[in-house]
């Protein structure tokens, strides 16, 4: 006997002693007779059960002259649900219009079902912005299938902090007698942590083919020319540190050169802050 999960249930194909399917094998589960249905191709559907587990089955012919007891495994009616966001920051520009998008995703028994089948469908967008002001919004009635994307359009709010989006349905299970479980799925997006301290740059490490660089922007990630900059090197053999203070160029960038022998940098930005860096110094060019 062969068996594959299905979004209806379970598929039982029976097998004689040469390997070759039985197409007019039934099957006893619980005193009920299951027959193989044509448009399954000649499978036996067992439906989901309120009981999952390892289940005794009779296997016999149509005329009941001969008959076999096996096992399968009776699985229960249980929903998979996920759903993948996407959210691109360039758009999330204060009083500008940007559009998330939202792929759910259902399966049962182990195989993805329709999200037309999924009942009630709705997304909740809530924004915050800095200032802990709050706004939910809730789109119902949506239209889902499986060749599309679901998208939604809103205005990004001034100063906004954060942005959680949830996608929430019902499932309607059958073995417990239609009652509709509820599924969800939510991502939650941060931005402009910097404007909650009191921070002026930003400041990161780069490396371009075998090259150090350290480039220092501003609030809105524009270069930041002509400021100096305090730099922090050690040596991962040595305790004594060396620094050194250099100033970007007009790109806001400092070229820091190859570095054969430095493990650990760090780099002190205008405002105090600091930036932490680390180096592969052994496989480092340059280094004996």
């Amino acid at each position: 006997m062969l068996q594959r999960p299905s979004p209806g249930g379970d598929y039982l194909v029976v097998l004689d002693e040469r390997g070759t399917p039985v197409p007019d094998a039934v099957a006893w589960l619980d005193g009920r007779k299951l027959t193989p249905q044509e448009k399954l191709g000649g499978a036996i559907l067992v439906p989901f059960t309120a009981k999952p587990g390892i289940k005794p089955v009779v296997l016999a012919d149509a005329q009941g002259t001969f008959a076999s007891l096996a096992q399968f495994e009776h699985h229960a009616e249980e929903p998979q649900f996920s759903a993948q966001f996407h959210l691109t920051r360039e758009q999330l520009l204060a009083g500008r219009e940007a559009t998330l998008a939202v792929r759910p995703s259902l399966m049962l028994g182990g195989t993805h079902v329709s999200p037309s089948a999924l009942l009630e469908p709705k997304l909740t967008l809530t924004t915050t912005t800095l200032d802990g002001i709050s706004t939910t919004r809730e789109v119902k009635d949506l239209k889902l299938n499986a060749t599309s994307v679901l998208t939604h359009s809103f205005t990004v709010p001034n100063r906004m902090e954060q942005i959680s989006a949830t996608f929430s349905a019902k499932v309607e299970l059958f073995t417990q007698g239609g009652e509709k479980r509820p599924v969800a799925a939510s991502r939650t997006w941060t931005l402009n942590t910097l404007d909650k301290t009191d921070a002026v740059y930003a400041g990161r490490f780069s490396a371009i083919e075998g090259r150090h660089f350290f480039e220092l922007l501003g609030k809105n990630g524009e270069p930041v020319a002509d400021r100096p900059v305090g730099f922090t090197f050690s040596h991962p053999d040595f305790t004594q540190t060396i620094e050194l203070a250099l100033r970007t160029d007009e790109k806001g960038r400092i070229d820091l050169g190859i570095l054969p022998d430095v493990g650990a940098i760090s780099a002190r930005c205008p405002d105090g802050q600091t930036v932490a860096g680390r180096i592969n110094c052994i496989n480092a060019p340059g280094r004996p």
